[in-house]
């Protein structure tokens, strides 16, 4: 049975957004489609993490003392883990953990990072950064968000994920090395966003934007 996660979005022209159908944030988890299975599992022993991948092959990270946990999950085809310090991920590809570092005013605020995932990806949102990390490359990848811009929503599906600021449309897909945005045009105002398992769509007041998961950008209607 195929999932779809959509949302409607309605934006002021201030800049200033009024109230979502949906809580701005979906609860991880979201974005299930289709009968994938469960291959990673996490687990913690003391201050040690234990990946296992396909019930055979284990992997292990040593967190620092007290290393505090935010958030961890495991689904479908990859798991990741939000710490004060760090974001870890472990896919069948990465044939092992893998770190990305928070920059230091992200650690000070680390339980404030919005993490996100479905079968194949995984989105962590922070005040100004975006990082993904997908099972089919193995590995982090990272978009700055330009200062004066406000998140307004976040979203994903098995193979796509798409961040919304003030003034632009980031979009992501499974096995693509980078986000891929949007300028919105002055005055233009974002009326909805749905995702299914390869595609995002935003409608605007003045057009439909529409990428796809194996798509090299954004596509206008």
């Amino acid at each position: 049975m195929e999932m779809l996660v959509a949302a409607a979005i309605v934006f002021l022209p201030s800049g200033l957004w009024a109230q979502y159908h949906e809580p701005f944030y979906k609860n991880p988890g979201s974005g299930r489609s289709g009968a994938v299975h469960d291959i990673i599992d996490i687990h913690l022993v003391e201050n040690e993490l234990i990946g296992i991948v396909e019930g055979r092959r284990e992997y292990r990270f040593d967190l620092g003392i007290s290393e505090k946990i935010f958030w961890r999950g495991a689904q479908g085809s990859v798991g990741a883990v939000l710490t004060e310090s760090r974001a870890l991920a472990l896919s069948k590809a990465s044939r092992g953990w893998v770190e990305l570092s928070l920059k230091l005013q992200e650690s000070e605020s680390a339980g404030l990072i919005k993490p996100f995932i479905s079968d194949y990806l995984v989105l962590m949102v922070a005040g100004r950064r975006i990082i993904g990390f997908d099972s089919r490359r193995g590995r982090w990848i990272q978009q700055s968000i330009p200062i004066r811009e406000k998140i307004m929503a976040s979203h994903i599906n098995s193979y796509v994920a798409a961040v919304i600021t003030s003034k632009r449309v980031f979009a992501w897909g499974w096995g693509r090395i980078g986000f891929k945005e949007k300028r919105l045009r002055r005055k233009e105002t974002v009326q909805y966003v749905d995702t299914r398992p390869h595609t995002v769509t935003v409608g605007t007041d003045q057009r439909v934007l529409v990428f796809k998961s194996g798509a090299g950008g954004w596509r206008q209607f």
